[in-house]
């Protein structure tokens, strides 16, 4: 926003800028008047403050003597204004892969239903196949172009599901904890081999677990193995965090710790899968209902026609209970306006801005 006004300074040759009550809500413009003469916001004189008197958040341009008028054209030998078209090109991709999305879903759709039917006969059509199956990685690959954000949206849980999210999230917890001290002692943080030892109550794989740790107590199986399984790809992909950090050099080593419920708090995010996790709409009534494994019709705040795509979080922020969704969102028109102003805070001024015409732009400078 800054940026903006201080290009409309420049562009404009004004000495200020300064349309408040034009802005402003009732509310902001009559807390002002409480501080300030309401009569001097109309103007363009310096603002006085009725309490203080002093000059108020000034904006001051200085021309120089001789104009050099340049052009971003002319910036071609930056290293920054060179990815300008490709930002363009790239940022146009992506409003197209969001575009067809829909027809990339079906087309993946028959692709597959494709290859099951050549599958059939595996020995003749392996050609086919292969081919349809490089068709559809080539397809799925857009879907990494589109822009997916995270949108939390309230939960209003009852006393008996709050109790029982409270019980999903001690134990994945606890099921990550194992899967730290497992680490510490044998190097393995691999989630499927975690998996066959802490998640599965009943395998026929030998178990071998490592001194002075068992498998889980019987109540830990009363939280969805999805959960739990979940908290171990969680732990799996720290530690892969970790190793990475550590062979870029941003760190020298690193340890594992263990979630404490008083350090680290007592609400441990719960990861449900698309697959279990549905939004219902009920007709005549203002929420949604969210459901998830073991646990049917949450209360849930949220856009009319919002559809769970992605592995989905529930998390308690200051006693409020979210629904952390992810969501594809299209990107906005790109618009390059031509011109660029060049931001410089500063102490002497608070913000100095500088033009590609070598015109200087001094915010709030002198105003102490």
């Amino acid at each position: 926003m800054l940026s903006r006004v201080a290009a409309h300074v420049l562009c404009g040759h004004v000495r200020e800028y300064r349309p408040l009550l034009a802005k402003l809500s009732t509310d902001r413009c009559r807390q002002l008047a409480e501080t300030f003469d309401a009569r001097r916001l109309n103007t363009l004189d310096p603002a006085v403050d009725v309490l203080n008197p002093k000059p108020w958040f000034q904006f001051r341009t200085q021309t120089n003597a001789v104009r050099q008028t340049q052009s971003l054209q002319a910036l071609d030998g930056f290293d920054h204004t060179r990815t300008w078209a490709c930002d363009e090109n790239v940022h146009g991709s992506k409003r197209e892969a969001f575009d067809t999305k829909a027809q990339r879903a079906a087309e993946l759709s028959n692709i597959t239903g494709t290859i099951n039917v050549l599958k059939c006969d595996a020995s003749t059509h392996a050609d086919d196949i292969d081919a349809a199956a490089a068709l559809r990685n080539e397809i799925s690959s857009k879907d990494k172009l589109m822009f997916r954000r995270m949108r939390k949206y309230r939960l209003y849980p009852t006393a008996e599901q709050r109790k029982q999210l409270l019980q999903f999230m001690g134990t994945c917890r606890y099921t990550y904890n194992l899967a730290v001290a497992h680490f510490r002692a044998t190097n393995v943080s691999k989630a499927t081999t975690l998996r066959d030892l802490y998640v599965t109550e009943l395998s026929k794989k030998e178990r071998v677990y490592p001194e002075g740790i068992g498998p889980p107590p019987k109540w830990a199986y009363d939280t969805p193995k999805n959960f739990r399984y979940n908290a171990l790809r969680k732990f799996e992909t720290n530690v892969k965090s970790a190793f990475s950090n550590k062979a870029n050099g941003n760190i020298s080593n690193f340890n594992i710790q263990f979630k404490s419920r008083k350090k680290d708090g007592r609400f441990f995010p719960i990861c449900e899968d698309a697959s279990t996790a549905k939004i219902t709409y009920r007709d005549g009534e203002s929420r949604a209902m969210l459901s998830i494994t073991k646990m049917k019709n949450i209360p849930i705040q949220c856009d009319p026609g919002l559809e769970i795509s992605n592995e989905i979080q529930i998390t308690n922020t200051n006693g409020l209970w979210y629904a952390v969704i992810p969501q594809f969102v299209r990107p906005s028109n790109y618009v390059n306006c031509g011109r660029t102003v060049a931001l410089d805070p500063g102490v002497k001024a608070f913000m100095t801005g500088v033009d590609l015409d070598g015109n200087a732009l001094h915010v709030g400078r002198g105003t102490r």
